[in-house]
């Protein structure tokens, strides 16, 4: 019994840890990097991204 109730509390101290991870960076990280993908593919259409206090906008080159 004692096993079992140790397993379930590392399994969601685990779980807890890689959510506080996400919270701390990974999620900015991973939108940061698709803003600039998509920043990529659109300069091949005449435009590019402009990001500021107020959000990110599309602006004709």
């Amino acid at each position: 019994m004692r096993t079992l109730v140790d397993s379930e509390v590392v399994q969601k101290s685990a779980l807890l840890m890689s959510l506080m991870v996400a919270q701390t960076g990974l999620i900015d990280e991973l939108l940061t990097r698709g803003i600039e993908l998509v920043s990529r593919q659109i300069r091949r259409y005449g435009f590019k991204l402009i990001r500021n206090s107020r959000g990110t906008s599309m602006q004709w080159i």
